[in-house]
């Protein structure tokens, strides 16, 4: 691919994790933690939530295919839960809406309960 390609693919990837924090941000419950500018990486909260509500979210996702961590911040912070995501080539924009659409789905069906499995954490993500 050259450098050419691998610059091509890497903005291709940055663009998309700035598309995906961006609509995210204007989801209502969710607040950035970091925005995808620097890394193809970014991170986000639920805004008056418990933090056990990050894994039960992130549980929804699971189920609809999608990996999307949760991690409670480090301590004096580790009532601050957050999920990440991590984009990678082969994330088109087309998939990012489907992505949106579940996340949009799963808030939905929440209808202001985080999860029947609430404060349970099933779901560890150790990477």
């Amino acid at each position: 691919l050259g450098r050419t390609g691998y610059t091509r693919i890497l903005k291709t990837i940055r663009e998309t994790a700035l598309f995906l924090s961006d609509r995210i941000s204007k989801m209502g419950p969710f607040e950035l933690v970091s925005d995808g500018s620097q890394v193809p990486a970014f991170a986000f909260k639920l805004k008056n939530f418990p933090a056990e509500a990050a894994f039960a979210l992130s549980e929804r996702l699971r189920e609809h295919g999608w990996q999307v961590p949760a991690y409670t911040m480090p301590p004096d912070a580790q009532t601050v839960s957050v999920l990440r995501i991590v984009v990678r080539e082969g994330l088109s924009r087309d998939m990012a809406d489907h992505f949106l659409a579940d996340l949009h789905r799963a808030l939905g069906s929440w209808e202001g309960k985080p999860s029947a499995h609430h404060g349970r954490r099933s779901t560890r993500f150790y990477h």
